[in-house]
């Protein structure tokens, strides 16, 4: 697809910056109420499919680029350069070591490149040379285009008819000069359609406080622009948008990160996306993602998604001259993908090992044997063979001394699992059946080797599992990965609480926490004096204020009713909030959670159903009144 550019001119402020994901889902919603709804699903598939019916930059300053992310330069490789007069200041006097460092160090903190300067050094990038230029440069800084401003808000509480108690929060916004205007970069097959849709979406503005008059712009298409001076061609390129995409394993290149939290008020079941790890305007990429660039499960609502399709500028990297291969440093520090570095994860049954059905079993009841290259696990009647073998003397010792330790290693030698097997279990992992054969060999160990079986389903042969226990083992590192962040965790059952508090207890004995149990309890919280909050939902469902505490919120335990959910979301997601809301749910899979997962869903679809179809029904009474 050719590229274009478009001019945009703000008409207003703005609270929301205009970033390439958030100008996708406008357009979609545009095509929707346009077109319907199969007209946005099938521009939808098209990004599926790698046919996207347009590629979107994110908006940039009118005759600039996003600075390229180049790795830093080495320190000895930069004080060589120095010492070879290769900067320069806007006189032409060379620069010490100590005013390049100072150079330098703005130098990196550079978000916008002028265009001109992109034409003329993307055909051999280089920090080198950038730095050059950026030293060199007149020392006359243009004029500012954009201003900030922070407009405060305050909820009402209109039970009293004055301000909600702790109801004062703010939005910053962003001004724009007269005069201004700003370049988006788009591909496409139909720029006048592109442009229709822009102009429609700037017409009625877009993020926060849309409604209230801000984030509207005029949309025109830029008919001097030449695209041939920007396709420089090469290996890799330019990232002028925000990317992601469900599998970042192919990612290649130097660039930045960033985790971002979006709204989505069309559901019921929370208001926040889920976080979204994305990779930011002016990364360097040698290889992309594997595509689609189409996120799915951003939201417990299904029909939400996250178009994340990237626009580049193809260039060339002279590696030479820039630095070394790149290495994950501080924030904000180009670094190479890295994943053991994120939070999210999945648990499948491997094993029938550490967790079951609350029955231990000893060494005594079990035996490892190989058969056929695999291992394998038999449940042994163990009694039975040690009558079998009372008479073997090893056997009678061990068991006239009580030496269990030795009793165990004789039966793992010698008992004939095809005599005495009870039930034969499949080992996936054969680390774990040689980390318990080696327990039980080793005459100095003193590890019970135990083991819980898993209680099966007698129809499927899926493992039941126990979702207190494991959910206990799961909010342990939740709440580690908090880092000192306050949160609120939902139970359902008496003893859901008391396992919390013991685990509590037991594995963060710094924390300071309490059971929800008054109002003091609830003014401790707002106060900062809590580190975690445990609640039942049903005992603060409505109206109390929790927002001050903390922004992370953790179902331990789902209930059935969405009305519950709602509400104890809006617990921390309510007027007063001045951060993101983060929402852990815990569930179990194979478990009933996942039944509460649907039962929640289903009630939200219902429950939009029916409140469309009051809609309707009274939009149809009013127009038959007006006949």
């Amino acid at each position: 697809m050719r590229l274009y550019r478009y001019t945009l001119r703000p008409l207003s402020p703005w609270a929301t910056p205009l970033r390439s994901d958030t100008l996708y889902g406008l357009l979609l919603w545009r095509i929707a109420e346009r077109q319907g709804d199969t007209a946005c699903g099938e521009a939808i598939a098209a990004f599926r499919e790698g046919r996207p019916p347009f590629v979107l930059s994110s908006a940039l300053p009118e005759g600039q680029v996003f600075a390229p992310r180049l790795p830093a330069a080495p320190r000895a490789l930069f004080r060589q350069w120095v010492e070879k007069g290769a900067f320069h200041d806007s006189s032409g006097a060379p620069l010490g070591l100590f005013s390049a460092l100072q150079h330098y160090k703005s130098f990196r903190k550079q978000a916008y490149l002028p265009l001109a300067v992109w034409q003329e050094h993307a055909s051999a990038l280089s920090v080198r040379h950038l730095f050059a230029w950026y030293c060199a440069r007149p020392a006359a800084r243009p004029e500012a285009v954009t201003a900030t401003s922070v407009e405060p808000h305050v909820s009402i509480d209109r039970r009293h008819d004055g301000a909600l108690e702790g109801g004062l929060f703010s939005n910053r916004l962003q001004w724009f000069a007269p005069g201004t205007h700003l370049h988006l970069y788009a591909r496409t097959d139909a720029p006048d359609t592109l442009l229709a849709l822009l102009a429609e979406a700037g017409d009625l503005g877009f993020g926060k406080d849309a409604a209230l008059g801000k984030g509207r712009f005029a949309a025109a298409l830029d008919e001097d622009f030449r695209p041939d001076a920007l396709e420089n061609g090469g290996p890799s390129s330019l990232l002028l948008s925000v990317c992601a995409a469900p599998d970042m394993a192919g990612l290649d290149g130097c660039y930045t990160t960033e985790i971002k939290r979006g709204k989505a008020w069309s559901s019921l079941l929370g208001p926040f996306k889920n976080p979204l790890l994305l990779l930011r305007e002016g990364s360097l990429l040698h290889a992309l993602p594997h595509g689609p660039f189409v996120l799915d499960g951003i939201h417990p609502d299904a029909r939400l998604v996250q178009v994340t399709q990237p626009l580049l500028l193809p260039r060339r990297y002279d590696m030479a001259v820039s630095s070394s291969p790149v290495r994950p440093a501080a924030k904000d520090t180009p670094r190479r993908w890295d994943a053991s570095g994120f939070l999210p994860f999945r648990l499948e049954v491997l094993t029938p090992v550490f967790v079951g059905s609350g029955e231990d079993l000893s060494p005594l009841d079990y035996v490892i044997r190989q058969e056929g290259g695999d291992d394998v696990l038999h449940l042994v009647d163990g009694e039975s063979w040690l009558q079998a073998r009372y008479n073997d003397s090893a056997v009678r010792a061990a068991l006239n001394s009580g030496d269990l330790l030795l009793l165990r290693r004789l039966m793992a030698e010698q008992l004939d699992a095809a005599q005495y097997s009870r039930a034969r279990i499949p080992v996936t992992l054969p680390e774990v059946a040689r980390d318990l054969r080696q327990r039980i060999a080793d005459p100095e160990s003193n590890s019970k080797a135990e083991i819980m079986p898993f209680v099966r389903n007698d129809v499927t042969g899926c493992a039941f599992l126990p979702g207190s226990s494991l959910k206990g083992a799961l909010n342990t590192p939740i709440i580690d990965a908090l880092d000192g962040q306050k949160a609120l965790v939902f139970y359902g059952f008496r003893f859901d609480e008391e396992q919390l508090i013991e685990t509590l207890k037991a594995r963060h004995k710094s924390l300071r926490f309490a059971v929800l149990r008054s109002g003091q309890d609830a003014a401790d919280w707002n106060a900062g004096k809590l580190d975690v909050l445990l609640a039942q939902p049903a005992s603060c469902a409505y109206g109390l204020n929790l927002q001050q505490g903390g922004h992370h919120l953790i179902w331990y335990s789902l209930p059935w009713s969405l009305e519950l959910y709602a509400q104890g979301e809006a617990r921390l997601y309510r007027q007063g909030q001045t951060q993101s809301v983060i929402v852990h749910r815990l569930i179990v899979k194979g478990g009933a959670d996942e039944m509460v997962v649907k039962a929640l869903n289903r009630k939200d679809t219902d429950q939009n159903s029916l409140m469309q179809a009051v809609k309707t029904h009274i939009q149809a009474a009013k127009k038959g009144d007006n006949k």
